[in-house]
């Protein structure tokens, strides 16, 4: 579980700072429907193959439902203090 909060950790940084970049060099950017996949598509992926690595590996898909949720929750909560 420690692995996981670590990696939910490390994907909320560095989410943070590719949004904090993008707002620093291009702060009047439009929410395009493209700008949005481009930057919610890889992190809600991540949260997806975290869940199916450890389903895949316990055999037990409770086990990637709480993976999963556990990383999307960290990384998240660090996301929202970034912005």
């Amino acid at each position: 579980m420690k692995r996981m909060l670590v990696l939910g950790l490390s994907l909320g940084i560095v989410f943070g700072l590719w949004n904090f970049l993008a707002s620093l060099l291009d702060p009047l950017a439009e929410d395009t429907l493209g700008a949005l996949l481009a930057f919610y598509g890889p992190i809600f992926a991540s949260w997806g193959m975290v869940g199916f690595v450890s389903a895949y590996r316990t055999g037990r898909l409770r086990d990637g439902v709480k993976a999963g949720a556990a990383v999307a929750l960290v990384s998240f909560s660090v996301l929202t203090v970034a912005v």
